[in-house]
């Protein structure tokens, strides 16, 4: 199967363009010398781009536009040198100046070629919308040359580009589409993974707490026991002082109630004596009373 670098890039042979100068000429009622003048212009612009010399041709080119500024024969051989200068976008401008001649032949090869730049352009960027563009300028050329067979070759050949252009870009659609999924998943693994790590943190700072608090709780309650312990130890204190002091008081009474019954003992002896002492008295009077008398 051809390859598309094997496009022919269809431009006037010596012969034919150089009958299409004359043409040129009589149209434009150029004089004699004036005709011979824009031929030899055109020939040797040709001669110069069957060596590749696509500067000097060009140049040769121009010079003949000064004569046959409108002639669509040179706006073709032109568009052929800046296509070899790959300038396509100037190219295409160039050839679409060629559509306005009479000739069919020559027309249909200008579209042909347009839809070569426009396919040239597209390719450094697999630019689809340019090949789609490529493709009318393929069925245009073949509406006015049935028979061109290029023209229907680099339709197809386009039209299958196209076509695997689109399915590597579905492809690639779907490859970014996996990584994107891909991507997303190890974003919601990893955030899993975080949000596990991190419930698996607040559990064991959960636990943590927990036993401080436990631990805490277990020191309280202790000073607590201690402190109870403490308050019952004080309290106690003073009972045993109290039941000591119980047991002891009956010792200090007795050792208080045997003065008070010494007391008694000599208020009573004193009581007595001094009763004795009375009576003595008493009877002592009471015999000098019978004395007096």
């Amino acid at each position: 199967m051809r390859e598309l670098n094997r496009l022919q890039h269809n431009r006037i042979p010596g012969r034919a363009c150089l009958t299409m100068c004359i043409v040129v000429a009589v149209l434009l009622h150029a004089g004699t010398a004036c005709g011979e003048s824009l031929r030899s212009k055109i020939h040797k612009g040709n001669v110069l781009y069957e060596q590749g010399l696509y500067d000097e041709a060009l140049e040769a080119y121009n010079d003949a536009q000064v004569d046959a500024p409108d002639s669509c024969e040179l706006h073709f051989n032109i568009g052929n040198v800046k296509y070899r200068e790959e300038d396509y976008e100037n190219t295409i401008e160039t050839y679409q100046k060629s559509f306005k001649t009479k000739d069919i032949k020559l027309e249909a090869k200008a579209y042909y070629n347009t839809g070569n730049a426009k396919y040239r352009a597209g390719e450094k960027t697999i630019d689809i919308a340019l090949w789609r563009e490529a493709m009318e300028y393929y069925k245009r050329a073949i509406e006015l040359d049935p028979d061109d067979e290029d023209a229907k070759f680099n339709l197809e050949f386009v039209e299958q580009k196209i076509k695997e252009a689109l399915s590597k870009q579905k492809e690639e659609q779907q490859e970014q589409e996996k990584q994107q999924q891909e991507q997303e998943q190890q974003r919601e693994q990893s955030e899993s993974s975080e949000s596990e790590q991190q419930k698996q943190q607040n559990q064991q700072e959960q636990q943590e707490q927990q036993a401080s608090e436990q631990e805490e709780e277990k020191e309280e309650d202790k000073a607590q026991e201690e402190q109870e312990q403490q308050m019952a130890a004080a309290q106690s204190e003073p009972q045993q002082m109290e039941e000591e002091q119980a047991q002891a008081q009956p010792d200090e009474e007795s050792e208080e109630e045997l003065p008070a019954q010494e007391i008694f003992s000599i208020l009573q002896s004193e009581e007595e004596a001094a009763r004795d002492q009375a009576r003595a008295a008493a009877a002592r009077y009471e015999q000098r009373v019978l004395k007096d008398w």
